[in-house]
């Protein structure tokens, strides 16, 4: 069965900001997750990431996602 996708309004479903919507998490917050190993994964938030990586680069141009 494949994951549900999330969506911007979709609650962040575990850690520390869990239950706020996706879009209100910050670039720093999701950096933190991606390089912490989750590009490394199939999650809904690692796909979730994976979408955003345009926006989230310009909201913090200064974060590396490679």
């Amino acid at each position: 069965m494949k994951p549900k996708k999330l969506l911007d309004e979709s609650p962040m479903p575990f850690g520390k900001h869990e239950g706020m919507p996706m879009r209100e998490l910050s670039a720093d917050y999701l950096h933190r997750l991606w390089i912490g190993g989750m590009k490394n994964e199939e999650s809904p938030v690692a796909d979730y990431i994976r979408r955003c990586i345009p926006a989230l680069k310009k909201e913090n141009p200064d974060l590396i996602w490679s």
